[in-house]
């Protein structure tokens, strides 16, 4: 059931992404920016696949104010997919924070994580780091009801609504959970704060504390949740985004 609910929401995430770029106004500003990145900064995308070299643990941890205590460096590779590589450190310090999904107050750890850092065009970065119009939401939200209707052909879908149906679960509890989901990707979507004078473009991201940054044809993120306090959160990500920036200048 837990692997029908992934997929699941696998589904929804795609049909909300490719929504916010379905319409021509959006096109038309991916086009326009696309003329201003031509170079690439090779020696940031060069760091792929060897992330701990980028920064080392100590300079994460002097610009955080942190220490080794209760620390867990945990680094994710993937020998196909460069971009998804993403290099994370835990801290079970057992702070209370506020879980935005949960809607409840729970002991989190603090995590310091850098990923993906993958060539990308300005326009595609703009694309999928803003706000989505009432036109796209709308557009998701359909397309997410003729999906689990069979109205949209795709295999994985059909896969996990019979499923779904198999484990009792009808098409109208599948839209409710996935109006839910499209809900938080909106909520997301709508929290998306530029940040001046960082790279080429960069934007914080208030819901996720989340940092990505775009910078000569190359993208990469910076999470940072090590406080309840998320002005925090942005100014030590703003400061790590800063030092991985400089390595390539």
């Amino acid at each position: 059931m837990r692997t029908l609910i992934f997929r699941f929401l696998l589904i929804i995430s795609f049909i909300n992404l490719i929504s916010c770029g379905d319409s021509k106004e959006t096109n038309q500003s991916a086009t326009n920016s696309e003329k201003t990145a031509s170079e690439t900064n090779e020696c940031l995308l060069a760091y792929q696949s060897k992330y701990d070299e980028l920064l080392s643990v100590e300079e994460i941890l002097a610009t955080a104010n942190m220490t080794k205590d209760n620390l867990k460096v945990e680094y994710k590779k993937s020998s196909r997919h460069l971009d998804m590589h993403e290099y994370k450190l835990l801290f079970k310090n057992q702070r209370k924070g506020y879980v935005k999904v949960l809607n409840s107050v729970a002991v989190v750890p603090d995590v310091i994580k850098i990923s993906g850092i993958k060539a990308m065009k300005l326009g595609l970065f703009e694309q999928t780091h803003r706000a989505a119009t009432e036109e796209e939401k709308k557009y998701a939200q359909q397309a997410m009801e003729d999906v689990i209707d069979g109205k949209v052909q795709n295999k994985e879908a059909e896969k996990a609504v019979q499923t779904a149906e198999k484990h009792n679960v009808s098409k109208e509890q599948l839209k409710k959970t996935g109006s839910a989901v499209t809900n938080v990707i909106n909520e997301v979507n709508d929290s998306y704060v530029e940040i001046p004078d960082l790279g080429g473009k960069a934007v914080w991201n208030t819901y996720v504390n989340e940092l990505s940054v775009w910078d000569k044809g190359v993208a990469f993120s910076v999470h940072v949740e090590i406080s309840n306090d998320e002005a925090h959160n942005k100014a030590v990500a703003t400061q790590i985004a800063q030092k991985i920036l400089n390595k390539c200048k």
